[in-house]
């Protein structure tokens, strides 16, 4: 089988020539009998001995020892940018712009053969300008990837942050053969490691970076993030050809694409690199639609499935004309949920009329069933000679770069400087091309081999560095730096994430607690991405032995509206002074408990599971699941693990005094003064302070060194300017050396 389909396509190729649109054309339009009358009757000698030659000494090698992307025969790196050859020069355009006026003229007066230029250093608003068409055979360029005096261009930018309530369809063809290249094309909906710049969006808010409705569109070498619905959209484009793209960050968990290919498109998606979107390549089931995917690489952060064929009509009897996937590698591993396998890395919904064929892919899960599932049974499709799991496949050991991060610290207290390097990076059979730097925050990557970054909130952040070699293909490192508090109060980290299929608010929340109370709430709608919640729990910690920490889904409003299915996840989860951290709640083994309260037959709680959704580690994550039923006030599930304050974690080792400490206080509630009495056994470095709830130093009584005895001390409930502090609860927090003791004073006015 292997043979035949390389044999139809080269013969193609070798024979007939023309360029690759023209190739996609005739491989989806002609059948095998077409193909064979065709050459043969161009006469034996010139038909029959070239290709014998080719099936016999060339073929076999090509089918039986090559598996995934990072065999690369394309010519240039898989997603593009440095090392492609393809590039447009400034020189050679026919109108050279930097601003949105100049854009919008030169769409509006370009034609046939003309070349529009978006200078590399240009990055302009589009917001308020929707459907820009681009003339028929006309080129839009920049020039990503190219060296411009020793510096690397990403190419200009066209951007837009429109978020109303119409689909958003960015750039148009208005004609055939539009080439679109070497650009970054930015939409409302970016994301970092899932969080998007908006708080909620619906389904209503369905945004295009390039819509296709006419034959043969070619985008290449660009680079797409930020489209709720998908990067492009060749709807009824017949003849595209999509390759050498870097498509990303679109995370929309009902859509969220990088590619789709509508009703009647067919075409080509070769080379591009995908990372953080739903699906890689999706398409509808019409039967007149047919596609090709070769050597994409698909990268660990997608959210569900990297090749997603859907069908038709409403995912029934069929499949689309023919699908082609091979040669494509996915290193996303499958999402286990409380009841089925989901996330595969290929789905195939419905019938193909003709045919579909998956062969020389490396998939990472660990077999068949796991990465490929087939709605309709075997029937018209054929599986053969593909990669799974994540031993790399013979051969291509000597091919795939190792990354390495080094760092002058990796932990500290905020804000942390840290100096990050590359050096120990390296591709062994050539070079590496470009870098990438997540510093796990939700912020922009950085694009440079070693950078110096400032941490400026408290966490634990999961630092990843990917290089790309000459050939494209990326390799990823990661490192945890963990962030402390510079003062003496107790924080609570967490990163939360959520997936809602419903912009209803008021209804859904997310909340972390400490000993039952409420320490941070949301509401859930829609998708809202990773979320780094930091908080100040001190009150609810100070004077504790111990404490439990609990995450939350919790319904506070009666639902009757309907939903598939609500997921919470957890993350990176760490408390300063004590900590909870990978293992504790993010494992089945671990010490983390779950509880639900629902009502029978209306709403399933699972509590906790881990996930391929991950930051650092397994993410444990709670699903809610129902199906038409209603939700009731005051459901919830939780994870919940008891966390010892008196071990004091990660930044400091105090133990409680032991013998002395704070003796009495009194009186205790106080109006005028306080007594705060206290034994020292042996000579010591003392700190006495008054602490508010949330743990702000109001006074600071003592510090000096002090010999063995007892000792008593004032507050007169006033703060370092002297003011008198208003009623409430206040804590005295006395620390002997390295050891501590907190007692409460409750102040009266």
């Amino acid at each position: 089988m292997c043979k035949t389909i390389y044999k139809y396509r080269f013969l193609h190729i070798l024979m007939l020539g023309g360029d690759s649109r023209s190739k996609v054309e005739f491989w989806f339009e002609h059948s095998v009998a077409d193909i064979l009358g065709r050459y043969f009757r161009c006469g034996f000698a010139v038909t029959v001995i070239p290709v014998f030659l080719f099936c016999v000494f060339i073929l076999p090698s090509i089918c039986f020892s090559d598996i995934g992307a990072e065999w690369n025969p394309t010519g240039n790196p898989i997603g593009g940018g440095p090392g492609y050859s393809d590039s447009i020069r400034h020189q050679d355009a026919d109108y050279y712009v930097c601003t949105k006026a100049e854009f919008l003229n030169a769409v509006a007066n370009a034609s046939s053969g003309d070349i529009i230029y978006v200078a590399d250093s240009a990055e302009i608003n589009m917001t308020g300008t929707e459907r820009v068409f681009i003339p028929g055979h006309v080129t839009l360029a920049s020039g990503r990837g190219r060296i411009l005096a020793d510096t690397v261009s990403w190419g200009g930018l066209l951007y837009t942050d429109d978020t109303d309530d119409n689909s958003l369809d960015f750039l148009m063809m208005s004609g055939k053969g539009v080439r679109i290249t070497g650009l970054r094309v930015r939409g409302p909906y970016w994301y970092r490691k899932g969080k998007s710049t908006l708080d909620t969006f619906s389904l209503a808010n369905s945004s295009y970076g390039v819509q296709a409705w006419y034959d043969s569109l070619v985008v290449d070498n660009c680079e797409f993030w930020g489209w709720s619905h998908s990067c492009i959209y060749s709807a009824t484009s017949r003849g595209f050809y999509v390759h050498h793209n870097y498509f990303h960050e679109g995370q929309n968990c009902c859509m969220g694409m990088g590619g789709c290919t509508g009703s009647t498109g067919n075409g080509i998606w070769e080379a591009n690199l995908f990372d953080f979107v739903r699906h890689n390549i999706a398409s509808t089931g019409d039967t007149m639609q047919s596609w090709e995917a070769r050597w994409n690489i698909g990268l660990e952060h997608g959210a569900n499935h990297n090749f997603d064929r859907h069908g038709w009509p409403s995912e029934g009897e069929y499949g689309g004309r023919k699908t082609i996937i091979h040669h494509n590698t996915c290193r996303k591993y499958a999402r286990v949920t409380q009841t089925t396998t989901g996330g595969e890395n290929i789905r195939i919904r419905g019938l193909p009329v003709q045919a579909c064929s998956i062969y020389n892919n490396w998939l990472y899960p660990s077999d068949s069933a796991a990465a490929i599932k087939l709605w309709t049974g075997n029937t018209n499709c054929w599986i053969f000679d593909n990669h799974f799991g994540t031993t790399v496949p013979a051969g291509l050991n000597s091919r795939i770069p190792v990354a390495e991060i080094s760092v002058d610290l990796d932990s500290g207290t905020v804000p942390l400087n840290v100096s990050f390097s590359s050096n120990g990076s390296y591709d062994p059979d050539g070079d590496l091309s470009w870098w990438e730097w997540d510093f796990g925050d939700n912020a922009n990557t950085v694009r440079k081999p070693n950078v110096t970054y400032t941490f400026n909130d408290i966490g634990i952040y999961n630092v990843e560095l990917t290089v790309h070699d000459n050939d494209g293909i990326p390799t990823s490192a990661n490192k945890l730096i963990v962030v402390g508090p510079s003062n003496d109060s107790f924080y609570l980290s967490v990163w939360v994430n959520d997936r809602c299929h419903s912009a209803d608010t008021g209804f859904f929340f997310k909340q972390i607690l400490l000993n039952g109370n409420v320490v941070w709430e949301d509401d859930i709608a829609f998708c809202e991405g990773w979320t780094h919640v930091v908080a100040n729990v001190t009150p609810y910690v100070i004077g504790q032995d111990s404490v439990t920490v609990a995450c939350r889904l919790y319904c506070k409003k009666n639902y009757t509206q309907g939903i598939n299915e609500i997921v919470t996840y957890w993350d990176d989860i760490a408390l300063f002074w004590g900590s909870v951290r990978n293992g504790g709640f993010e494992s089945d083994s671990g010490q983390a408990t779950s509880v639900w309260n629902y009502s029978e037959n209306n709403m399933y709680f699972h509590g906790i599971w881990t996930s391929s959704d991950v930051r650092s580690g397994n993410s444990a994550y709670q699903l809610m699941y129902y199906s038409g039923f209603d939700c009731t006030q005051g459901e919830y599930g939780e994870i919940s693990q008891k966390v010892d304050v008196g071990a004091l974690g990660l930044l400091y080792d105090h133990q409680r005094i032991e013998p002395g400490g704070l003796d009495c206080i009194y009186p205790n509630p106080a109006f005028q003064r306080s007594n705060i009495d206290y034994v020292l056994s042996s000579p010591s470095n003392v700190r006495i302070g008054i602490f508010d709830v949330s743990g702000r130093l109001v006074r600071s009584l003592v510090e000096q060194t002090q010999n063995p005895g007892e000792y008593s001390i004032v507050w007169d409930g006033k703060d370092t300017l002297d003011r008198q502090v208003a009623s409430g609860v206040y804590f005295c927090r006395l620390v002997v050396d390295n050891c501590q003791d907190v007692k409460q004073i409750v102040w009266v006015r």
